[in-house]
């Protein structure tokens, strides 16, 4: 998505407000997104926290693990922050339409937030989003330390402003609020117990699925963009095309398989190749 959006000089979402001030923005989500993708791990020692220099196997297994399971926490919680440093930049930039009342509801808190999942309300989700949003809802259901949040819970019901293709803009939103605001608890270390060290790692399934969710909200937010209305069309677009990397870094002029909008919409998937957009799942 970064170099998407790298390669056609952001006119996707700078086209909102002047380049002269819309720029630093556009460059800060193409920043933050690098960042989430070229992420490895964050390495935290909890053998800094030892009470000694020389420790037994058991207490040197112990902190290993504790390191491991810590630094994996950390890794993945720091890419959904990332991410989601991405995503409200963009929120920033979109002139995102303002809510109606509703009637039957109380009022609705009229944020950004609910204001992008209003303007998904009718877009059609990209490949695969139903398989993560369907994922994800099952962890937090299952998780007994998500199961018990009922703000997160509800963000994947439907309501008369967030259809099924708004609930992973808005779950990943409050998963990111855990680390976000200190909420966030790494659970100790299950030295020879497997199945407890399975399900910690299954637990780490849900930060990963909230970033597909973010990006993929991303991906739904600006190829739905529809102002101007020629804007995709080419005829406010650059003079000689659009232009845009294959797989192998060669440039091409764009056609119906690397349009904006197509690259755009297929950007979770492989990259697009001369022979079209391979539909493996990323």
């Amino acid at each position: 998505m970064a170099q998407i959006l790298t390669d056609l000089n952001c006119d996707a979402v700078g086209y909102f407000i002047p380049s002269s001030e819309g720029r630093p923005e556009v460059d800060r989500i193409i920043q933050w997104l690098q960042m989430a993708a070229s992420l490895r791990i964050a390495h935290i020692d909890m053998s800094d926290h030892a009470p000694g220099v020389y420790l037994c196997k058991g207490m040197s297994e112990y902190y290993a693990s504790d390191s491991e399971i810590t630094s994996a926490y950390a890794t993945e919680y720091t890419r959904l922050l990332y991410t989601w440093c991405a995503v409200e930049r963009l929120l920033q930039l979109l002139q995102l339409p303002p809510l109606p009342k509703f009637d039957g509801w109380k009022k609705v808190k009229n944020d950004r937030w609910n204001s992008a999942t209003y303007a998904l309300l009718n877009t059609s989700a990209p490949d695969h989003y139903n398989c993560v949003a369907r994922h994800l809802k099952q962890h937090v259901q299952t998780d007994p330390g998500l199961s018990g949040m009922p703000q997160l819970l509800q963000a994947f019901e439907v309501t008369p402003w967030r259809s099924r293709s708004g609930s992973l803009l808005l779950a990943a939103n409050r998963l990111r609020n855990m680390p976000a605001h200190g909420d966030l608890s790494i659970p100790s270390p299950a030295l020879g117990d497997e199945s407890v060290k399975s399900r910690q790692q299954l637990a780490l399934h849900v930060p990963r699925l909230a970033v597909r969710g973010l990006l993929m909200s991303m991906q739904m937010l600006l190829s739905s963009l529809a102002h101007p209305d020629d804007y995709w069309n080419g005829n406010t677009g650059p003079a000689e095309g659009w232009w845009m990397r294959d797989d192998q870094g060669v440039w091409r002029a764009s056609d119906d398989d690397t349009h904006p909008k197509n690259s755009i919409s297929v950007a979770h998937l492989l990259p697009v190749d001369p022979e079209g957009v391979a539909y493996e799942e990323y």
